[in-house]
């Protein structure tokens, strides 16, 4: 068993998709977190194949540090596939 720890998953029901809501909404996140609790550093995973998560973050301001392949299995009854993670990184740039 894989212990978990300070992890948040976002989803958005399929209907919803494509409308910019999970952009705008990390962005709020960000802007709120930033200055309220001085985070400069966030590492985030998305399914390697999932391009508008990857997307999502992109445009946030992440980039991409590297791809996790194989670094799990799905439940028998989601198919049972491998499955890779994208690993995405933003960082607080200070002004000098």
């Amino acid at each position: 068993m894989t212990e978990c720890r300070n992890f948040l998953s976002d989803y958005l029901a399929p209907s919803h998709h494509g409308k910019g809501i999970m952009s705008a909404a990390i962005k709020a996140v960000m802007e709120w977190a930033v200055p309220m609790m001085n985070v400069r550093h966030i590492n985030v995973t998305a399914y390697a194949h999932n391009i508008a998560s990857l997307r999502v973050f992109e445009k946030n301001g992440y980039t991409h540090l590297e791809t996790i392949t194989d670094f799990g299995k799905q439940v028998e009854s989601k198919g049972g596939r491998t499955y890779s993670l994208a690993v995405m990184e933003w960082r607080k740039v200070d002004a000098e």
